[in-house]
Parts: C-alpha cells; sequence; structure tokens
C-alpha cells in the first residue's frame, strides 16, 4: 500500500529533513563471522547467496554479459557460487533476459557479507546523507553532508571492526552562506521557525518567498544545493555550519508562481517532510539553552535570496524529553520489515507531536511494541487509524485484465500489478465519471484483507494530474504492488492469496461504478 511508498521516500529525503535526523537505532541484526570479525550485518539481495557461498562478492552486467564478482578464483569456490546465486536470483535474473549459462567471474577484495557487515555499521554514522553499496566497484559509498562529519565516521567503523579500505567518503567542500540577495526579480522573503523550543523537541524551518511582480515567474524550487542555513550562538560563534543540504532528489521542482503568491522554498511539495534541526552540533551534542540565531539562503550566483536573520531561545528539555527520538525511530528509522505507518510532524498548542497513520490495529501495536523494547515513550505519538477502501468486485475480462508476477526476491521480494483497462468500457465510462480511484487489495486464503493501496491522482502524458486516467494514458497499466508481508512488517504466511484490482469510478450523478478485473492468484512460499 501507499505507506511503504511514503515511507521510503522520506528515508531517501533525510538531506532535506537535516543530516542528524537520519540517526536512529536499527532494530537487533543477526550477525555473521567474516574476516572483520562476528558482526551485525545489513539484509540485502545478495547477503542470502553470500550465506551460502561465502566467496560471492556480488554482480553486474555489462551489455549482454554478466559478470559474478567473487573474492576466491579457484573452480570450487566458483560452482558454489554459480550454484548459491542461480537458487536464490536465477528466475529473477532470466526474467530480465540476462544469460546466467556463461557468466564472467571477475575477483575483487571484499565479500557480500563483509560489505553488508560495513554497511549496517555505517548506518551508525552521524550526518549520512545516503549510504550505498555499489557491486561494480565493491566497496560502500558514504555521502556525509557536513566535512565535520568525516573523521567521527571514521572512528565509528574502526571501533566496529571495518577497515576504512572498504568504504568510500564523499564530503562536501565548505563554504560560507552568501552575505546577500542578487536576485533581482520582484519579492519578498521571510524566515518562521518557532521563537522558544525545548531540548529533544525539532526546530521546524520555514523559508517563504512571496512573488510581488506582475507577471507569473517560473522558477526552479528544488533544494538541489541550494538551501543552505547555519546557526549561531548568542557570542557568534556558528554551532551549526553551512553546508547542510547538498542532495536532493532526481527531478528538478518548478514552481510557478502568480503575482502575489507565495511558495516555502523548504517544502515546494506539501507532501515532502520539510526541513527541521534537532538542536545538536556535529558531533551530535545537544546545544545548551540560550540564544541562538538562524541565518539561510537560497539559490546560487545571481539569483540568491537571503532573508533576514531570525533569532529563537532553546529552552531546558520538557519532562518527557521531547519528540526527537520518535521522530528518528518511527519516522526517518525506516528499515526491512517495519510496520506500515505514514508520519506527519505538526504542533498543538505549541506542543510538538508526531501523528503516525496506521493501517490497522495489528500495525499500531507492532509499533507500540517496537516502542518498548527501544526504552521509547510515546507520550508525543498520535495514533490515527486508515479509512479501508472498498474491495474490488471480482470483474469480467471485458472490464479490465490484471497480470500478478510472482513473488521474488527472499527477505525484498515483490510481486508486481498490473490492472489493464478495456478501451471501450473505459471511454464509455470516465467521461460521465467526477473521480476515480484505483484500489488493489490482497486478500489471505481466509478472505482477510492484508494489504491494500489507494490512488486517486492520475498523472497525463503531456503532465499534470487529474481525478481520472483519461486520453493518452488510458493505455498504460495501472500498477500496484506487494512485498509479501503483512501491516506489522513481518512476512505472509504461507498459502495462496487473492489480488483484486479495479478502478472505481462515481458518476457526476452519485452513483458508483467498477472497472474491476477478474481476480489473480499469488503463492506466498
Amino acid at each position: 500500500m501507499p505507506l511503504r511508498a511514503l515511507a521510503l521516500t522520506l528515508t531517501l529525503c533525510l538531506s532535506t529533513a537535516g543530516p542528524a535526523l537520519a540517526q536512529s537505532t536499527p532494530p537487533a541484526a543477526p550477525r555473521v563471522t567474516t574476516a572483520f570479525g562476528t558482526l551485525p550485518y545489513a539484509d540485502t539481495y545478495d547477503v542470502k547467496i553470500g550465506l551460502k557461498a561465502p566467496t560471492f562478492a556480488g554482480i553486474y552486467v555489462n551489455g549482454p554479459q554478466l559478470i559474478i564478482q567473487v573474492t576466491d578464483d579457484r573452480p570450487a569456490s566458483r560452482a558454489a557460487v554459480l550454484k548459491a546465486l542461480l537458487e536464490h536470483r536465477g528466475p529473477d535474473l532470466k526474467a530480465q533476459g540476462i544469460d546466467t549459462e556463461h557468466p564472467r567471474f571477475e575477483v575483487v577484495r571484499y565479500s557480500a557479507l563483509q560489505l553488508a557487515q560495513a554497511k549496517y555499521a555505517a548506518r551508525g554514522i552521524r550526518g549520512w546523507n545516503s549510504i550505498g553499496a555499489g557491486n561494480k566497484q565493491n566497496r560502500v559509498t558514504v555521502s556525509l553532508s557536513l566535512p565535520e562529519y568525516l573523521e567521527p565516521a571514521k572512528a565509528h567503523l574502526t571501533a566496529r571492526g571495518i577497515p576504512l579500505g572498504i568504504v568510500v567518503f564523499s564530503v562536501p567542500k565548505p563554504e560560507a552562506l552568501p552575505p546577500h540577495t542578487t536576485w533581482n526579480v520582484p519579492h519578498r522573503t521571510a524566515l518562521q521557525i518557532p521563537r522558544r523550543v525545548a531540548q529533544g523537541d525539532l526546530l521546524p524551518i520555514s523559508f517563504w518567498f512571496t512573488f510581488t511582480g506582475k507577471q507569473p515567474l517560473e522558477f526552479n524550487a528544488g533544494l538541489c544545493s541550494q538551501l543552505r542555513w547555519q546557526v549561531k550562538d548568542a557570542g557568534g560563534k556558528v554551532v551549526r555550519p553551512v553546508p547542510g543540504n547538498v542532495a536532493c532528489a532526481e527531478a528538478l521542482f518548478t514552481a510557478r508562481l502568480n503575482p502575489g503568491q507565495s511558495l516555502n522554498l523548504t517544502r515546494p511539495d506539501p507532501a515532502g517532510p520539510g526541513v527541521y534541526w534537532d538542536l545538536r552540533d556535529p558531533l551530535g551534542n545537544a546545544l545548551p539553552p540560550g540564544k541562538y540565531t538562524l541565518q539561510a539562503a537560497f539559490g546560487q550566483g545571481d539569483q540568491v535570496l537571503r532573508p533576514a536573520d531570525v533569532g529563537f531561545t532553546i529552552l531546558p528539555a520538557a519532562p518527557d524529553g521531547g519528540v526527537e527520538q520518535v521522530v528518528k525511530a518511527f519516522w526517518f528509522g525506516n528499515y526491512l520489515g517495519a510496520p506500515e505507518r505514514t508520519p506527519r510532524f505538526l504542533t498543538r498548542n505549541g506542543v510538538q507531536l508526531l501523528e503516525l497513520a496506521v493501517p490497522d490495529l495489528r500495525a499500531q501495536r507492532a509499533i507500540e511494541r517496537e516502542a518498548r523494547e527501544k526504552g521509547l515513550s510515546l507520550a508525543r505519538v498520535r495514533f490515527i487509524r486508515l479509512p479501508q477502501p472498498q474491495v474490488p468486485p471480482v470483474g469480467r475480462a471485458p472490464q479490465a485484465t490484471l497480470r500478478v508476477s510472482d513473488l521474488v526476491g527472499g527477505e525484498q521480494r515483490q510481486s508486481h500489478f498490473d490492472l489493464k483497462l478495456n478501451r471501450e468500457a473505459a471511454t464509455r465510462l470516465i467521461p460521465v465519471a467526477q473521480s476515480c480511484e484505483f484500489i488493489t487489495a490482497v486478500l489471505n486464503p481466509a478472505g482477510e484483507l492484508v494489504d491494500w493501496s489507494r490512488q486517486t491522482r492520475f498523472t497525463r502524458m503531456r503532465g499534470g494530474e487529474e481525478a481520472c486516467p483519461r486520453g493518452d494514458t488510458l493505455h498504460l497499466g495501472l500498477n500496484g504492488f506487494w512485498n509479501g508481508r503483512l501491516t506489522d512488517g513481518q512476512l505472509a504466511p504461507a498459502g495462496r492469496y487473492q489480488v483484486r484490482a479495479g478502478l472505481r469510478v462515481t458518476r457526476r450523478d452519485g452513483r458508483v461504478e467498477w472497472l474491476s478485473a477478474p481476480a489473480a492468484w499469488l503463492e506466498v512460499r
């Protein structure tokens, strides 16, 4: 359901929310013994193969050629690696048209298990923007958000038995905050923050841009290296330096503003998480109570926006400890097998809260259990229950067809759903529609709803969104997926599951009709 996608999106947007928020304590991980020692490891596609064939390091494709990386090139090692690879990923590779009969072997330094150990250890580094493990490079890559994080990061890995040679760090260059505005378009800017915030809470930052010209304005409002900010204490010392937000999504965000219209540049997309600071210095130390000043700039070159500085006061911690730890755990603490939830940060009557929208009681109970295990208070957490959609009726082929792929990929398995509407039926019904909902549902062998997704906006080929799929998008499939897990993050029990999918169409006269497909079946093993 969409909760998983949103949780992933938020995890990938850690740079937007401030690197300090990226750090959280993951659940206890299994351990494996390598030359590094008996250490915990991050679960990946390659780990399952490595546990059966320890000399396996990874794979990549060069044109039609499959390259298998190993740390031992002897025939027995090759045979064991190839056998394990085909057992775990053979069907997946063949489905992608990759030739597994004539692979080429490449000797590298580090095994998949060692890479997984390094990747797990890297998650404890403060201030990372992204952590990857490119197989072709045979290294773990760690992007840091501040130069000040580099030496502590190295010390962190060394203390956990990880040699520094297995990690490649990417560190931004230090730079000064632009001193003044250089963009000459008519505008107003202002920083908006709470003027008083307690230790253990967060400082949400809004950077408002109001266009005051006479003609509409289009500009790139994405955060790609454009938003920079720093914090100074009462004595003028920088306690949170520039740069802070140096990574962003691949796509640009272009905004079109009419005269008098405003846009929050720290959250140009309202569905995004925004920008928050955890009131800590680069080493993770909580700043003492006192007066501080926020300074920020947006843009580069001759398009810099520099609003007036804003002062604020850090107060002693509240008795309940604040919202920081639960935000780290349940907003940014996403991991494989995490309970499903949609997080939202909010403030009510001056109290910061984390709202978690959950699909059912099973997911809520799993979050409550995780909080107890981590010793976290849920005093600042508010749960809300998402309404379940209507399960699509079993349709007929003249309305739509549904294709469901096998559930493959081990722990990270996924099954993809593809609903194709019958064009004749769709062009008859959709023109009289007021709104549409694309709904998928997964039912267990007892007929109970265990997963669902709902989509209410549909992208057009020429850009923009509409309430129903129309014209140039009717030939495209409506897509969903299921990761073979229940809403509490646990793997679904083995059995035969039913998949339903359909487009729920609400006509302008209020009547509801369905374009739904015959049910499909999915084996969970």
